[in-house]
């Protein structure tokens, strides 16, 4: 069962763009806003590093970044969400 975060956009994305990096990925969503942080990722799951939503140019920018190695993940959107689904821990060091 994996771990679902969720990060509000401004209206309905209608595409995903992702990067995949050495320690995490980011995401865009083109044209849409993020209407919250995601810092209150990071308090759920130990494993996250760091959580950056930020307005780009491009689009709503959402960045994961994690300790050790980057866990399975896939990320959709869902109405007015934009959501992370990472594959739940081999050991149980998810949860705070």
């Amino acid at each position: 069962m994996p771990t679902i975060h969720r990060i509000r956009l401004d209206g309905e994305g209608t595409e995903v763009v992702g990067a995949l990096e050495s320690n995490g990925f980011t995401v865009v969503v083109p044209g849409r806003k993020p209407m919250e942080s995601g810092r209150s990722i990071e308090k759920r799951d130990r494993r996250i590093v760091q959580v950056k939503a930020s307005s780009t140019a491009r689009g709503a920018s959402v960045h994961f970044e994690f300790r050790g190695p980057v866990p399975g993940y896939r990320v959709r959107l869902r109405k007015d969400f934009v959501e992370i689904l990472v594959s739940a821990p081999e050991d149980g060091v998810a949860a705070r």
